[in-house]
């Protein structure tokens, strides 16, 4: 049986329709950092809002690159983020970079896929207790392409050409031309 919500609940339960909608437009409407905030951002590139980006001083985002909403590219104090020509991120694609991120030309990802050199935190997330694991440069090889749901841990070198499959955990370096998935991710075939 359902029972009618008391109206003094209802008073006090969830928030406004219009501060919902409000506050969902503010969201979605948050522009990236112009060109100019960028170390260097190469023609034709776009940033679809809302994306979040941080420390963009210290990226250099080639020719030709899009990355799709709901992301982010995060980078720390000292790292260094590098995506080159005609790399696309799509939706939800999340780059955290404490030391240093390479993405060279021509990677695809599919949604919801994370690169991060260190299993922490990145732009000095002071509120946590514990200490933050070291951070590890990674690489991924041009041409690369990065299945849905993927993660991409510190230290890992995913060569040119390679296929990491959906929803796989790569913590060790794939070569160039493999196919990989699973948790951990193990190789699959050569393309």
């Amino acid at each position: 049986m359902i029972r009618p919500v008391p109206a003094a609940l209802r008073r006090w339960g969830a928030p406004s329709r219009p501060l919902v909608r409000r506050v969902r437009r503010w969201v979605d409407e948050r522009p990236a950092p112009p060109p100019s905030a960028f170390a260097s951002f190469g023609s034709g590139s776009w940033i679809v809002p809302p994306t979040e980006v941080s420390g963009a001083e210290r990226a250099w985002v080639g020719a030709d690159v899009v990355v799709l909403e709901h992301g982010s590219l995060i980078v720390a104090d000292g790292a260094v983020l590098r995506i080159g020509d005609g790399t696309r991120l799509a939706r939800a694609v999340h780059v955290r970079c404490t030391s240093e991120v390479v993405i060279e030309a021509d990677v695809s990802t599919s949604d919801y896929v994370s690169i991060l050199d260190t299993w922490g935190t990145a732009a000095g997330d002071s509120e946590r207790a514990l200490p933050t694991p070291g951070a590890a440069p990674v690489r991924i090889g041009r041409g690369a392409y990065l299945g849905c749901g993927a993660v991409i841990g510190p230290g890992v070198h995913v060569g040119a050409g390679a296929y990491v499959g959906e929803g796989a955990v790569v913590v060790d370096d794939v070569a160039a031309h493999e196919v990989v998935f699973g948790n951990p991710a193990r190789l699959g075939a050569l393309r």
